[in-house]
């Protein structure tokens, strides 16, 4: 799976669709800047968007 981009916010954060490498699974990958440390983390797709994204329409379907 390539990563797709889901939304890229102003302060440089980064969300994708992405396989965490964990579970094998698609999830939501976020990368945050490098001020608020660059850590990457992956949440499962369901839980991401139960607790909602940033909104922003990129043009993609």
């Amino acid at each position: 799976m390539t990563e797709r981009l889901i939304y890229e916010s102003s302060n440089g954060d980064v969300w994708t669709l992405a396989l965490d490498p964990a579970t094998k699974l698609p999830a939501v990958k976020h990368q945050p800047n490098a001020g608020s440390g660059g850590r990457i983390s992956y949440t499962d797709i369901g839980s991401s968007f139960a607790r909602g994204l940033p909104a922003r329409n990129t043009g993609r379907c």
